[in-house]
């Protein structure tokens, strides 16, 4: 039995965009999504803008990330059974309540306190060990409410909804910050949290995976590996993008670096790139619900990460802004295809049982990946330059595609 529901549905012109809209779980779950992006946004426009115009390094950045993705990728794992034993509804809920909580303390907390960087790393970790459950909670829930036929669309609409409101939150993120200030802005993500917990409250019919004493710490961890070590290809692709998101977190974990450095414009408009990327991330979620189909995931995972390389390793040679703003769109087009393919492919696949914790095993994976990339990033982009390092990050995933993703068992992956 896999994680869907048992429907399908006609999927001419824009009707699955339509009809998932008019469901009620999944428009909860929209409205729910779309408030923690807003959520995310103001809180990592405001934190990398505080952490940044303080220490100029970026270093202090690739750390402020190292926080963002450690506690998550480490507890992925055990998080997993966890989403599998409870119901998926109410921890996306009771999430979204602790994050709010935590986000408008830190706000009240750097109202008082000197060393305001220590107070926001510790702050960020915690923020990134109450998001281990919220976000694989929310990509676990999807098969329960949609059909498989349904799985790209509903993926696509959900992210891209997201992004479009990330666009514009980083469009103005300037606007933002002079308005608002820093603490003002983190403030207004925490109560934007606490509608994405409001907004959720109106979806009914999810059940747990499983009945919770019928699922030990030990043995839920125990079944998932027998399950990647039986199903061949999910465990490779798992394996492919370890590589993959490392280069992609080092490539577009900079531009407020990017900005001042390179481009040489006021640190503020580093919300122009963020937007750009955000741009090619909307486009690129709409054209794979269209492009991503069972049979040709291959393909997908395969050219995406090199359509990818080549536009970071053009960034590396660019000093106009206009056309750095090009380059974003087409990096972040051809990471949104990847990840709705790969998501797709892994709720399309895997049992209803093992699915909490299948994703939350691709989630911390990519998240290892992001934390030691921001670990290593930064210190590589102190000591060699930022243009250096895209570039080698560019000629990182080229080979790590042809490598990898090329293998006849990936290259022939579907569902």
């Amino acid at each position: 039995m896999t994680g869907h529901a048992d429907r399908t549905h006609p999927l001419n012109s824009w009707s699955p965009y339509a009809r998932l809209i008019r469901d009620r779980n999944f428009a909860a779950l929209l409205a729910s999504s779309t408030f923690a992006s807003m959520g995310a946004v103001f809180f990592q426009v405001a934190v990398v803008w505080l952490v940044f115009t303080v220490t100029r390094s970026a270093f202090a950045i690739g750390l402020l990330f190292v926080a963002q993705t450690a506690p998550n990728a480490s507890f992925g794992l055990v998080v997993g059974t966890y989403l599998d034993k409870w119901n998926k509804r109410g921890t996306i809920i009771y999430t979204y309540v602790a994050r709010s909580a935590l986000i408008i303390l830190l706000a009240l907390s750097l109202l008082n306190v000197a060393s305001q960087i220590a107070v926001i790393l510790a702050f960020v970790a915690a923020l990134s060990f109450a998001s281990s459950f919220s976000h694989p909670a929310r990509h676990a829930i999807i098969p329960e409410i949609v059909g498989s036929d349904e799985l790209p669309f509903a993926n696509a609409l959900l992210e891209s909804t997201g992004d479009v409101t990330q666009l514009l939150i980083y469009g103005t993120s300037i606007v933002t910050l002079v308005v608002l200030g820093a603490l003002g802005t983190i403030l207004l993500s925490g109560l934007t949290f606490l509608l994405a917990a409001v907004t959720m409250v109106p979806m009914t019919g999810i059940t747990n995976a499983v009945e919770p004493r019928q699922l030990s710490l030990r043995s839920g961890m125990k079944e998932v590996a027998t399950y990647l070590s039986r199903t061949p290809t999910t465990r490779n692709v798992i394996i492919a993008f370890l590589p993959i998101d490392f280069f992609f977190t080092v490539a577009t974990a900079f531009p407020i670096v990017y900005a001042s450095v390179v481009l040489h414009i006021v640190d503020q408009s580093f919300g122009l790139l963020l937007a750009a990327l955000t741009l090619g991330q909307i486009i690129g979620y709409l054209a794979a619900g269209r492009v991503v189909k069972g049979k040709s995931i291959g393909r997908s995972l395969l050219f995406s990460p090199l359509l990818f390389a080549v536009a970071i390793g053009l960034l590396s040679i660019n000093t106009s802004l206009a056309f750095a703003l090009g380059l974003f769109v087409v990096a972040g087009l051809s990471i949104s295809v990847y990840d709705i393919t790969v998501m797709s492919f892994f709720q399309a696949t895997t049992p209803k049982r093992l699915m909490g914790r299948v994703l939350s095993t691709y989630i911390a994976t990519s998240l290892v990946a992001g934390s030691i990339a921001g670990a290593v990033a930064g210190s590589i982009a102190d000591m060699i330059g930022l243009p250096t390092t895209y570039l080698v990050s560019g000629l990182g995933i080229t080979a790590v595609a042809v490598l990898l993703l090329s293998q006849r068992r990936i290259r022939e992956a579907s569902f």
